[in-house]
C-alpha cells in the first residue's frame, strides 16, 4: 500500500471498544431525521429509543373529567336513588284499604244534626266492625209542591258529607234522594219539570255537599217504566264521570193468595222483570 492509498483508508475498528462513535454517529442520525422529515414522518420516543411514525397517525383523544364533576355525578346519582325509595314508598303508603263489602241506610239523625268528631269516629268503628263500607246517607224528598224538605238542613248535611270522608276515606257516601210518584193528585213520573228537579238536586248533592254520589230512591216504580230509565239517564248524563249511582229498586213483598192488607207502596206490579 502505498502512501495516498494509506491516507484514503478507515482505521480499523475494534469490535470491543464501546465509546461513543463521536460526530460521525451524529452526522448518521442527523442524516436518518431529515431523509425522515422529506418522507413525512416524525420520530417518536419511548423508553430513550427513536422511532419513526407517520404523521397523520390516529391517536385516542385525552379525555380528562373534571374532579369537581366527578363528585357532582355521585351527588346526582344519590338523588335519584333516594327519590326512587321514596316514590316506591309512597305508592305502598298511599294504597287506600280495601272498602267492607256491606251497606246501610242513616237518616236525618246524623245528616240533619251536628255531631263532634268523636261520635262520628265511633260510628266510623261501629261500621268497620261490621265490615260496612258503603253508606246511603239522607239529604232530601221532592214534596207534592215541588220543592225539597230539609232546605234549612242542607249546611248540615254538606258538613256531615265532609266529617265522615275525612274520618272514613275508604268509604263510599252516596246522598238519598227520594221521590214519591204520585204527589197526592195522579202520577208525576212522566213530568219533565219533575225529572229536571231530580237531575239538579243530584248535582247540588255531588257537586256542592261533595258526596260520593247519589242514591235515587223512586218510589213506586212499575216494570216497564221507561220514565224512570229516562231519568236515570239524564242523572247519569248531569254528574261528573265516575260519579256512583244507586237506585233502590222495590221487590214484590205481598205474599200470594194472602187475606192481609197490603202496603200501597209494595204492590204487585214492582217486581221487575230481567229484561227491564
Amino acid at each position: 500500500m502505498d502512501d495516498d492509498d494509506f491516507l484514503k483508508s478507515e482505521p480499523p475498528v475494534d469490535p470491543h471498544d464501546t465509546r461513543p462513535a463521536g460526530r460521525a454517529r451524529q452526522r448518521v442520525a442527523q442524516r436518518r431525521r431529515e431523509q425522515a422529515s422529506k418522507r413525512g414522518q416524525e420520530p417518536v420516543r419511548r423508553r430513550g429509543l427513536e422511532q419513526l411514525a407517520p404523521a397523520g397517525k390516529f391517536r385516542l383523544p385525552d379525555f380528562r373529567v373534571p374532579r369537581n364533576q366527578i363528585y357532582l355525578g355521585y351527588v346526582l346519582g344519590a338523588v335519584f336513588f333516594i327519590a326512587v325509595i321514596v316514590f316506591v314508598l309512597g305508592r305502598l303508603r298511599n294504597d287506600s284499604p280495601e272498602r267492607p263489602p256491606n251497606a246501610i241506610w242513616i237518616g236525618t239523625e246524623w245528616t240533619y244534626e251536628t255531631h263532634d268528631d268523636a261520635a262520628v269516629e265511633q260510628l266510623v268503628s261501629d261500621l268497620r266492625e261490621r265490615k260496612i263500607g258503603t253508606v246511603y246517607a239522607w239529604v232530601s224528598w221532592l214534596q207534592p209542591d215541588e220543592t225539597w224538605r230539609g232546605v234549612d238542613n242542607f249546611d248540615k248535611v254538606s258538613a256531615f258529607a265532609e266529617q265522615f270522608k275525612r274520618l272514613y276515606p275508604e268509604s263510599e257516601l252516596l246522598g238519598w234522594i227520594s221521590l214519591p210518584v204520585d204527589d197526592g193528585e195522579g202520577y208525576r213520573l212522566d213530568q219533565t219539570d219533575v225529572q229536571d228537579k231530580v237531575v239538579q238536586f243530584s248535582q247540588t248533592t255531588v257537586e256542592e255537599f261533595k258526596f260520593d254520589g247519589v242514591f235515587l230512591n223512586i218510589e213506586p216504580v212499575w216494570n216497564g217504566d221507561d220514565n224512570f230509565l229516562s231519568l236515570v239517564r239524564q242523572v247519569r248524563a248531569a254528574l261528573p264521570e265516575g260519579t256512583l249511582i244507586g237506585a233502590a229498586i222495590p221487590p214484590d213483598w205481598s205474599p200470594l193468595n194472602a187475606d192481609i192488607p197490603v202496603p200501597p207502596l209494595i204492590v204487585p206490579g214492582t217486581i221487575w222483570e230481567d229484561s227491564y
